[in-house]
């Protein structure tokens, strides 16, 4: 059961700024995870607040599509760079995205409780929150190191232009 402190406890984590150990170094990424976790902190006030149904709905459309435009992204720069544990990753966020349509679906429904809307959404967070503490670091971390050889590889390619030719 959610009483008042778990409440404002949960706001509070919702509504930080990315805290440091979740943030990847890739700037577009970081800016998604920022967006999502505000949207989620936004639903959490809006069930708190036992806010219109309609409100909830529409503010629930625009995180599912801003979940899944982030996801993509992620998957391109997966499958542009060859990222060794792309389907891993990509079953990860197959599976989110699935059981986030299922919730959605049945927000509003009849019967429903705000009680088992914050608990959806405590696990939305959590689910999040660790999967950009590992996976998405471990992205990351891939991206950096693929990008750091890339320069390299290019730096010397550009010394070896401004040789002359005889030591090519």
């Amino acid at each position: 059961v959610f009483d008042n402190n778990r409440d404002q406890v949960g706001r509070i984590i919702m509504s930080t700024t990315l805290e440091k150990y979740l943030q990847t170094g890739i700037g577009e990424i970081d800016d998604h995870h920022v967006a999502i976790m505000e949207y989620f902190g936004d639903m959490f006030d809006l069930i708190l607040a036992n806010d219109s149904r309609e409100k909830l709905k529409s503010t629930l459309e625009f995180l599912d599509r801003i979940v899944k435009e982030h996801f993509q992204s992620e998957e391109a720069a997966m499958r542009e760079h060859s990222f060794h544990n792309y389907a891993y990753h990509k079953a990860q966020h197959d599976s989110f995205i699935e059981y986030f349509e299922r919730v959605k679906d049945s927000f509003g429904e009849k019967g429903r409780t705000s009680e088992l809307d914050r608990q959806n959404l405590f696990y939305f967070y959590h689910w999040l929150h660790n999967h950009i503490q590992s996976l998405d670091q471990e992205l990351a971390l891939f991206l950096r190191r693929t990008r750091d050889r890339r320069q390299k590889v290019k730096s010397g390619s550009d010394r070896s232009e401004s040789r002359p030719a005889a030591l090519h």
